[in-house]
């Protein structure tokens, strides 16, 4: 009866997230509206059918089978480099470049806090891309992120 019950939460969870991502995404100042609502599709269904029980690394495999199966392209831990005055000082490794567009970052932590929010921000400069997705697996109702890069223009 108990896992009736928390099936029941997770899918009252993943329809309550849907619901505020479809009220978001009715504003036209989306970024990358059509590919960010197929890379939170993939996030929520691969958070209602395995929970937040498992590991970091198990989330972004699971990650890897739907984004497969949904054929999103993706890059996994890709590595850039940082560069100052035209020279190398820095390497950085995003757990997924989603066809070449979008940083997802998987987290298992108690809160998205503004350490992970610099975190993406880096990313997002030394990428030169627009927008990046945290996405914290650590509860039953999944956190999210979206953190959008200002000194990129895609318009």
């Amino acid at each position: 009866m108990d896992q009736v019950c928390e099936r029941a939460e997770r899918r009252d969870s993943l329809i309550a997230n849907m619901s505020e991502y479809l009220a978001n995404k009715a504003n036209n100042e989306i970024v990358y509206s059509e590919l960010s609502w197929r890379l939170m599709s993939a996030i929520f269904e691969v958070h209602n059918k395995i929970g937040n029980k498992w590991r970091e690394q198990d989330f972004k495999n699971a990650l890897e089978i739907i984004f497969k199966k949904n054929n999103i392209s993706y890059e996994r831990e890709k590595l850039f480099s940082l560069n100052f005055e035209g020279e190398k000082f820095a390497d950085c490794k995003v757990d997924f470049l989603i066809e070449g567009k979008i940083i997802l970052e998987i987290k298992k932590i108690w809160k998205i806090t503004e350490q992970e929010i610099k975190q993406v921000l880096r990313y997002l400069d030394a990428t030169n891309l627009k927008l990046a997705i945290i996405a914290n697996f650590k509860y039953s109702k999944i956190q999210y992120k979206r953190v959008v890069n200002p000194k990129v223009n895609i318009y």
